[in-house]
């Protein structure tokens, strides 16, 4: 099994995060991405990357800390990035239905980001709350910033993936390949019942 969203690096397994990860391979559990949502979690994540050999991350800060991500926690994203492991930039996007950071933040934060994953030639692993009026300025800013990482269903295996909980999208795309490392494209977008 591949978990392709896990978030370990969540105070609730402060406690016993090396028992569980340690655990994983047990429960037939070979590969894991865990997604950052700041520059804090991105540092716990990281810290466990050597010690297990099917842990991989990605790094960036979640809409909801937006307002709390500085220009150095950009600069660190960029160094930690240049780890093996590391092969996504994420958990970023905006999320204008809780609005837990300012929207020009988020926006702000969304750009810094997807250039970051431009420049490292990373996917984005990009959160999304129902928001529709949001959309095509979402749309926008991946042409904007870095059009062909992010176009989804370009040919370039360079692609987004989204994470979208309120309507069960979850899409992996060129993740599994950098993990696998085949070669191959093995992520697609995944649309939803009726969408």
């Amino acid at each position: 099994l591949f978990d392709t969203h896990a978030h370990y690096d969540d105070e609730q397994f402060d406690t016993d995060r090396r028992e569980v990860l340690s655990s994983l391979p047990d429960h037939n559990v070979s590969l894991v991405l865990n997604p950052a949502s700041n520059i804090d979690s991105a540092r716990k994540i990281m810290s466990y990357l050597d010690e297990f050999p099917f842990l991989y991350a990605a790094v960036g800060t979640h809409p909801h800390d937006a307002a709390r991500m500085t220009d150095d926690d950009l600069s660190e994203f960029e160094k930690m990035s240049e780890h093996p492991k590391v092969v996504a930039i994420g958990e970023i996007g905006l999320d204008y239905y809780y609005d837990n950071s300012p929207r020009p933040e988020q926006k702000k934060r969304l750009r810094d980001q997807l250039a970051l994953a431009l420049h490292h030639q990373r996917v984005a692993l990009h959160h999304a709350e129902p928001a529709d009026a949001e959309r095509a300025h979402e749309h926008a800013v991946r042409e904007e910033v870095a059009g062909d990482v992010v176009v989804e269903g370009a040919e370039d295996r360079r692609l987004l993936a989204v994470d979208e909980p309120a309507r069960q999208h979850h899409v992996v795309a060129r993740v599994a390949d950098q993990v696998l490392g085949d070669g191959e494209r093995v992520g697609h977008h995944l649309q939803p019942a009726g969408g």
